[in-house]
């Protein structure tokens, strides 16, 4: 499992996937350069095919930074496959990942960073009070329930995490019977399948979280 790093977030839209995170480069399967893709807790994308408007995010890298950083994914990537341990398309890629940490991953792993991602976190928990209906002690709750269930390899925090929330585990099992399966139910059997005794048993999945006033949170993985 790749390292991931907070990396910046995108200003002025509601996107889902607005807060972006890289994986650290490495040397991969023996054989070629791997890393570099920018991740979320729904989606992963090459970093050059993002084209990133420097003046529409927030980081702590400079214009200068993120040149360098898509010069050298693509000297990276340019290197191929097949490479052999210490020959000289190894020794130059273990080259540039040294630049790149020193220059790139190093300022990303800083208290600085840290910093601005939790002013981010917060933004976030904001946003999802105000989309979901949620008061502080709840998205508290999600975030603090994502994070350790999934937080040991997924190191997201923002609005993507939560796929959805439903009002309550009857919903949930109404939701996935006619929309998450082959099954569809005319109206005489809907009169007698239990939605929300089998929303109770799908709350118990680890996909899922039921917070204390019984609404239910699907999150994204």
């Amino acid at each position: 499992m790749r390292e991931i790093y907070f990396i910046y977030k995108e200003k002025y839209t509601e996107d889902r996937d607005c807060v972006k995170y890289i994986e650290k480069y490495s040397f991969e399967c023996g054989h070629y350069f791997g890393g570099g893709n920018l991740t979320g807790a729904c989606f992963s994308s090459s970093l050059r095919s993002e084209n990133t408007n420097y003046d529409e995010i927030e980081t702590i890298l400079t214009k200068e930074d993120f040149d360098f950083l898509l010069k050298a994914d693509k000297e990276l990537d340019d290197l191929g496959y097949g490479i052999t341990e210490n020959d000289e398309r190894y020794n130059k890629g273990i080259k540039i990942i040294e630049e790149i940490n020193n220059r790139i991953f190093s300022k990303l792993s800083s208290k600085e960073n840290e910093e601005l991602f939790q002013k981010i976190i917060e933004e976030e928990k904001e946003y999802c009070k105000d989309e979901y209906c949620l008061d502080d002690e709840e998205v508290d709750t999600i975030f603090e329930e994502y994070n350790n269930r999934y937080g040991y390899q997924l190191p997201y925090q923002d609005r993507a995490i939560i796929s959805y929330i439903y009002e309550d585990t009857e919903e949930l099992g109404e939701d996935f019977i006619e929309n998450c399966t082959d099954t569809r139910l005319n109206d005489y059997t809907r009169d007698y399948f239990d939605f929300e005794g089998f929303g109770e048993s799908l709350a118990q999945n680890e996909n899922y979280f039921e917070l204390e006033s019984g609404r239910v949170v699907y999150f994204a993985l």
